[in-house]
């Protein structure tokens, strides 16, 4: 999954500077030729397809303003409050270590994540989702909307049922996980 990440914020492809990731799809579809599609692009709105012998990821982002260092108030949405009965809750939380590491790893340079008050990388949280999940169950694909962003150190509730996860942080949905199991044909 690395590798797509890699791919995603390499050279070859040109994003802003500042953007944020809306919504990430994993699916476990694999090429032998690794390529990169941008598949619709606005002034604001950037949506493209990576895909390479670890799978396809498809991405769509939003370029953002200016963040003020001191207030991360422009970043934040309205969020609707769960309502969820009979669900079972999990925690995570990200560190400023562990998300500098990552970015450094797959070489984001989005300042987003490596200034105050360091935004958590979209892509690091659909890696450890994807490992959550499939601690529950082999999964074929997932897609993760993001509805706000999880700041660093910021503990991230985790409700699931069988197709779903949300996440929260206070009562705050920050992204929201719809994922498909592998077919056992």
């Amino acid at each position: 999954m690395r590798t797509l990440f890699r791919m995603l914020t390499s050279d070859a492809i040109v994003f802003p500077s500042e953007a944020m990731i809306t919504t990430l799809e994993y699916v476990n579809e694999v090429s032998e030729y690794p390529f990169v599609e941008i598949c619709g692009s606005s002034t604001r709105r950037i949506k493209c397809k990576i895909q390479d012998r670890s799978g396809t990821l498809v991405v769509s982002m939003i370029t953002l303003p200016k963040i003020n260092n001191n207030s991360s108030e422009e970043l934040n949405h309205i969020c609707e409050t769960p309502n969820h009965q009979n669900s079972s809750h999990d925690v995570m939380t990200f560190t400023v270590e562990s998300i500098l590491a990552f970015v450094d790893d797959v070489k984001d340079t989005n300042s987003i994540h490596r200034k105050a008050p360091y935004i958590v990388p979209g892509c690091l949280l659909l890696e450890k989702i994807w490992q959550y999940v499939n601690q529950l169950t082999s999964v074929q694909s997932i897609n993760i909307r993001f509805l706000s962003p999880v700041r660093a150190n910021e503990v991230v509730t985790l409700e699931h049922d069988e197709q779903h996860v949300i996440g929260k942080v206070e009562d705050t949905i920050v992204f929201k996980v719809i994922y498909k199991e592998e077919s056992h044909e």
